[in-house]
């Protein structure tokens, strides 16, 4: 009588399969999770620099009696690799900060673009329900 005292080892294709897919569901579950905290991320960094070009300009005002003149400084905005900035309404004594999505984060389509005026109110442009959203908490 012969006997096989052979013991195997390794993972049998059922096996294997069921770890993929396992591995496929949480990534599944994981990988929107993870861009959707990037995007939050980067537009922490856009909040950052509006409240810095922001600033800028209240003391060009307190300079100059005037927000006419004034340009962002590049600075600010050249570490922004997400958002483009820009003051797009300027007068005498009112301006506008926007921040528009740029590259990859066009696909935030909550916030779209952030704003900034003179009195300090924050608006934005996308799908979220409010301002509070993209900007945090007022």
């Amino acid at each position: 009588m012969l006997t096989n005292n052979k013991t195997r080892s390794g993972f049998t294709l059922i096996e294997a399969m069921v770890t993929v897919a396992i591995i496929g569901i949480l990534a599944g579950i994981a990988w929107p999770l993870f861009d959707a905290q990037q995007r939050r991320g980067h537009r922490s960094e856009a909040i950052a620099a509006a409240m810095r070009i922001n600033n800028e300009l209240a003391n060009y005002f307190s300079d100059n009696n005037t927000y006419v003149g004034y340009t962002i400084n590049t600075n600010i905005t050249s570490g922004l690799k997400y958002y483009a900035a820009t003051v797009p309404t300027l007068t005498a004594t009112t301006y506008t900060v926007t921040l528009a999505a740029t590259g990859t984060q066009t696909s935030d389509a909550e916030c779209t673009a952030l704003s900034i005026d003179q009195l300090g109110r924050k608006t934005r442009t996308g799908t979220a329900s409010s301002a509070s959203v993209c900007w945090g908490s007022n």
